[in-house]
């Protein structure tokens, strides 16, 4: 790279608000300050204008069969591909993820890959579509703001949740695949729809997601009744119907449905967690927060384990009931911490200590300083890109497309320029940094971080 040539710009799109965009501002802000202008914000709103982004590095946020066409869009336009996996740190197990995330499309697509720790790494390696692609073990950019310095962000946040809520226990769950925002979009049917022509390995994962989501939707109205003066904060995955859950709670006033800001703020301020086989579980334990994983049946191959297993398990509604009852009175609300717990985490998230995985993620963007492309190949990409973007915009009208612009806010509510300039101010404050950045607006929910 030589000094006077500008760094080009980075690409950092979001498809849940509430999961990442806290964690691509803190990127945003390093990759600024290094001198990059870089974009953020909504995925499905950033598609819409790559036919006139300039030339630059995108990070994607998965290696799946669905982002082949994006994969396919970059390449023409020039753009260079980098790939993570924001939903790669816990599976059923390597080969199934394998199979279910893992495209050879977009694999062989991608110039770095940007593991979440060694078994993700692990994981691609025994891709049969693997072809050597470098592998780093960065960890995640949302583990990062887990770390003591960013606590006085989420207190502050906290208090204001406690001040709203009261003394509360949070129910983060993770249906998505049986319930989601869009029934017609919903993965995984029901047991008895699937007929004896189905996959045997669907049909027991069916079995068993829908028998943990039952018990969900069960012990809802039982702990709202067993503890009237507790509120109880249930927290959807960002693609499930809310529905299913106001219908849950059945109208007590003690429970509210609610996904709203960061997961932090609410592991901080509530009194435990409820979940099942949830990404929270192993976040509430970075936090030495309090976390019941509710098991009421169990499946060696469908359980999550890495969540689980940090957390206390209860296999029935008494249990819960009984564990809740008991920290209560005991004012018990940290996570039992062990030396093989810890080995566990190393295993599966690299950086939780000293550098920070931002830092580590902007260094291999860095290295792919240089656009890439043919003067050829970029006016066929640029008329794909503004055909698919028409699509995607005709889309945005159509009920029950993963396009629609109900889903798209659902997943990434409308944020205003100043609540991402403010966001990012507060990010910086626990690194005394980012002063001075500048935020500004390029598209709806779309943002530009640059150096002032």
């Amino acid at each position: 790279m030589t000094p006077d040539r500008p760094l080009p710009p980075v690409f950092l799109p979001c498809e849940n608000k509430a999961r990442e965009f806290d964690a691509k501002l803190l990127l945003a802000g390093i990759l600024a300050e290094r001198g990059h202008v870089v974009y953020v914000g909504s995925r499905n709103l950033m598609h819409l204008a790559l036919a006139r982004l300039p030339r630059g590095i995108y990070l994607g946020k998965d290696v799946r069969h669905s982002s082949r066409h994006v994969a396919r869009l970059l390449r023409l336009l020039g753009q260079r591909f980098v790939a993570m996996d924001e939903e790669g740190l816990i599976y059923y197990s390597r080969a199934d993820y394998v199979r279910l995330r893992v495209h050879p499309q977009v694999l062989a697509a991608a110039e770095k890959l940007l593991a979440w720790g060694p078994d993700n790494a692990q994981a691609w390696r025994e891709a049969s579509c693997y072809d050597g692609t470098p592998i780093v073990e960065t960890g995640n950019g949302r583990m990062d703001l887990l770390r003591p310095d960013f606590m006085g962000l989420h207190q502050r946040e906290a208090e204001a949740i406690r001040a709203r809520h009261g003394r509360f226990v949070l129910i983060n769950t993770n249906f998505g695949s049986l319930n989601h925002f869009f029934k017609n979009l919903t993965p995984l049917a029901p047991p008895e729809k699937l007929g004896e022509a189905a996959d045997p390995w669907q049909a027991e994962l069916s079995r068993h997601r829908y028998a943990v989501f039952n018990a969900f939707t069960a012990l809802v109205p039982q702990l709202a009744k067993a503890f009237p003066e507790r509120h109880f904060i249930i927290r959807p995955h960002p693609s499930e119907n809310h529905e299913v859950w106001q219908k849950a709670a059945g109208g007590a006033a003690n429970v509210a449905v609610i996904n709203q800001g960061s997961v932090v703020a609410w592991l901080l301020a509530c009194d435990s967690l409820i979940h099942n086989s949830c990404t929270t579980g192993i976040e509430a334990y970075l936090l030495n927060r309090r976390a019941l994983a509710y098991l009421p049946v169990r499946s060696a191959r469908f359980d999550l384990h890495l969540a689980n297993d940090l957390g206390i398990a209860a296999e029935s509604a008494d249990q819960v009931i009984g564990l809740l009852r008991e920290g209560f009175a005991t004012g018990e609300a940290a996570a039992a911490r062990s030396p093989a717990r810890e080995a566990v985490i190393a295993r599966h998230i690299s950086n939780t200590g000293g550098r920070l995985a931002s830092e580590a993620i902007a260094d291999e963007l860095e290295g792919l300083a240089s656009p890439r492309g043919s003067r050829v190949l970029r006016p066929l990409g640029m008329a794909y890109a503004e055909a698919r973007a028409l699509i995607k915009r005709r889309n945005a009208h159509r009920t029950g497309h993963k396009s629609n612009v109900a889903y798209t806010h659902h997943r990434f509510p409308p944020t205003p320029l100043a609540e991402a300039s403010q966001r990012l101010r507060d990010i910086g404050l626990g690194l005394r940094r980012f002063q001075g950045l500048r935020v500004t607006a390029y598209a709806p929910d779309v943002f530009i971080v640059t150096r002032q």
